[in-house]
C-alpha cells in the first residue's frame, strides 16, 4: 500500500502550479507522483471544474477506483466546456472498474487527443469497453 500525500499538501502543489500556468499562460495541471487519496482526487475535480485545464497529468498518483469516481465526475460535469487534450492516467491503481468510469465520460468527449493509460494493471477485461469507447470518439 503506497504512502498517500496529505491533501494539505497536494493543495499547496496544486496551488504553486496553477500560480506558474497564470504568469506562463499555460493550461496545464500536473501533479504526476503525488500519491493521492479519494480526497485529493475530489479536489482535483473541483480543480478541473474551476481551471478547465488542456493537459492534466496524474501519472502515478495511486489513483484507486473511488479516486476515479471523483476524477470522472468533474469530466462529466465539464460538458461542453471540456478542453482536455490531453490526459495522463498511467502507473496507477484503479481496476477495469475504474477504467469503466473513464469510458462513460470518454463517450461524450469531444476535445481528448491523447489519453495515457500506460503500466496500470486493470486488466483485458477493461480493454472491451474501453476499445468501444474509444471507437464512439471517432
Amino acid at each position: 500500500e503506497p504512502k498517500l500525500c496529505p491533501l494539505s499538501k497536494v493543495i499547496k502543489v496544486v496551488e504553486g502550479v496553477l500560480r506558474r500556468n497564470e504568469m506562463s499562460g499555460k493550461r496545464a495541471l500536473d501533479v504526476s507522483s503525488f500519491r493521492m487519496g479519494e480526497d485529493s482526487a475530489e479536489y482535483i475535480g473541483s480543480v478541473l471544474l474551476k481551471t478547465r485545464p488542456v493537459t492534466l497529468k496524474l501519472t502515478n498518483c495511486a489513483l484507486t477506483d473511488p479516486c476515479m469516481q471523483h476524477i470522472r465526475t468533474a469530466l462529466l460535469d465539464l460538458k461542453d466546456d471540456n478542453l482536455l487534450e490531453e490526459l495522463f492516467l498511467g502507473v496507477n491503481r484503479f481496476s477495469a472498474e475504474g477504467v469503466e468510469l473513464l469510458c462513460e465520460w470518454l463517450q461524450y468527449d469531444e476535445s481528448l487527443l491523447l489519453l495515457d493509460l500506460q503500466l496500470n494493471k486493470f486488466g483485458d477485461v477493461a480493454c472491451i469497453p474501453l476499445a468501444a469507447a474509444l471507437w464512439y470518439m471517432l
